[in-house]
């Protein structure tokens, strides 16, 4: 796995546990382990560190060491709920998240830079998840599970806010869930638009939890 796809699989985790999320001042964390208790197969997930050799980033000797750790106590709770097929609690996946997130701060620096440096796109970025998230809509507290959020430029270059919204596998074959994907996805983007800075392209669509493990494992769910 080279460095980008290394890098934009971890953003994609990063998402679907909202790990920013826990770096909030008064931050629910209860709330927040329950959450990503419930999509625990959207970031535990097996292969997510293949081919990660920690001697390949600019970290120091002690960050390799603390890293390779993390990675350990994170593949051994992935390798036990995957093996013995059973939904864990939230104190069962704790082991995992506490070390995904401490990865997480070890590595921002290098994956998540322009964060980093500006306070406005970390809100920004927040503030768009929590809309593609919000329970109060219709159609996403019946259908959506997680986001993924991705700010770059479109094919022509221009700035752009790439949302997938994600669904249950069960959506994709649900005639239910075409006629409510539309108009939701209206309501979606004009909300987004209304967010983020003016002259940025938002881009919208959907993406069923076996398709976001397939894209990271390379294996079809």
């Amino acid at each position: 796995m080279t460095q980008s796809d290394f890098a934009r699989h971890f953003l994609t985790v990063c998402n679907t546990l909202g790990v920013w999320e826990y770096d909030e001042p008064g931050a629910n964390a209860d709330a927040l382990d329950a959450a990503a208790a419930r999509v625990w197969k959207l970031w535990l997930i097996p292969g997510l560190f293949d081919g990660f050799d920690p001697t390949e980033w600019r970290l120091t000797v002690n960050e390799q060491s603390l890293i390779r750790d993390y990675v350990s106590r994170y593949r051994e709770v992935t390798e036990h709920f995957h093996t013995t097929g059973t939904d864990p609690t939230a104190a069962e996946l704790s082991p995992a998240r506490i070390a995904f997130r401490h990865v997480y701060r070890i590595l921002r620096a290098f994956l998540f830079a322009p964060y980093l440096f500006s306070p406005d796109l970390i809100a920004l970025h927040r503030d768009c998840r929590r809309i593609v998230l919000d329970p109060n809509d219709p159609g996403v507290g019946r259908w959506a599970v997680s986001a993924d959020l991705l700010f770059g430029n479109d094919s022509v270059g221009d700035p752009a806010l790439f949302v997938w919204v994600v669904v249950p596998d069960q959506a994709a074959d649900n005639d239910t869930f075409w006629e409510d994907w539309e108009p939701m996805r209206m309501r979606l983007q004009q909300r987004l638009w209304d967010r983020v800075d003016a002259g940025r392209h938002v881009y919208l669509s959907v993406r069923t939890v076996g398709e976001v493990i397939g894209r990271i494992t390379g294996v079809s769910v």
